[in-house]
């Protein structure tokens, strides 16, 4: 039994019962070939349970709310630019954007995080995404990140008393990962 059965159930599960909610059908779950190419495209694998939610409960359209996974054919369209190894990347390394939260933010997978997983959220609207102030730790894994989905504490879900949604926070690693160093007065 692997450590993801249970979660990748009852994400399945949940997600199937919120799409008939809604009238409608999940789509189908991507094959090995899509997942191949779409870890190929971006030079490397996905996250363990990234893989397993897209092969086994669907090829995206599915989370809290009115937000959804992106399907595998887009998550190969969102950012991940290479900079020459003397500069500060725009991107960090392996992060995948995998949802569309409104307002130009999107959340992320961190894939180089081969265990938990972080899930990141890249915030445009006060910096570019190439400066550390724009990057926030949406959660510390991925399946924190799903159970707050599933449990409603999520931001993303509708919430009855704001003071219970655990809020994104700065993410402390984004300017060792975008390659910037920081001055001794916390400048760039």
């Amino acid at each position: 039994m692997d450590e993801f059965d249970d979660l990748v159930s009852r994400v399945r599960s949940w997600a199937t019962a919120t799409a008939e909610e809604r009238g409608a059908n999940l789509p189908e779950p991507a094959t090995a070939e899509q997942i191949a190419a779409a870890e190929s495209i971006l030079g490397y694998a996905l996250h363990p349970l990234l893989k397993r939610l897209f092969q086994e409960v669907a090829n995206g359209g599915y989370g809290p709310e009115h937000w959804r996974l992106m399907p595998l054919e887009r998550l190969t369209l969102c950012p991940h630019v290479d900079a020459p190894p003397d500069q500060p990347r725009a991107w960090p390394d392996q992060v995948l954007a995998v949802m569309d939260v409104g307002c130009a933010m999107l959340a992320a997978v961190d894939c180089a995080d081969g265990r938990g997983g972080q899930v990141l959220l890249m915030d445009p609207n006060a910096f570019d995404s190439g400066q550390p102030e724009a990057w926030y730790l949406e959660a510390a894994t991925l399946p924190q990140w799903l159970e707050g989905w599933l449990d409603g504490s999520s931001w993303l879900c509708e919430q009855d008393d704001p003071e219970d949604i655990a809020w994104p926070t700065p993410w402390d690693d984004a300017a060792a990962r975008l390659g910037q160093k920081i001055q001794p007065n916390g400048s760039h």
